[in-house]
């Protein structure tokens, strides 16, 4: 998704299209597809970087940041949150119900 595109989409909307990307990460681990799992991902840091580069999210870069540190973790299972993909499902889906208000 191009910048423009996704500037016009609030940090609820925002949040809640990430969580989507989350939510099929989850569902592809599940089912033990490592591949589709990671693409997933890849597609919530492409979503993330999207969302600090908006300027009028800047008041929530520190958040937004640390929400790609703790992917990053799940990514490359290096353990050091203890927070796995249902934990963030858990809390985008309450991005997903503001938005969808």
């Amino acid at each position: 998704m191009e910048l423009e595109k996704w500037q016009k989409l609030n940090i609820f909307e925002q949040l809640g299209n990430i969580g989507s990307e989350v939510s099929r990460a989850r569902y592809f681990e599940d089912k033990g597809e490592i591949k589709k799992r990671n693409s997933s991902l890849e597609r919530s840091f492409d979503l993330l970087d999207l969302t600090l580069a908006d300027r009028k999210n800047v008041g929530h870069s520190g958040e937004i940041g640390r929400l790609k540190e703790v992917l990053a973790d799940i990514y490359s299972a290096a353990g050091n949150y203890s927070v796995a993909l249902p934990d963030l499902e858990k809390m985008f889906f309450e991005y997903a119900t503001v938005a969808r208000k």
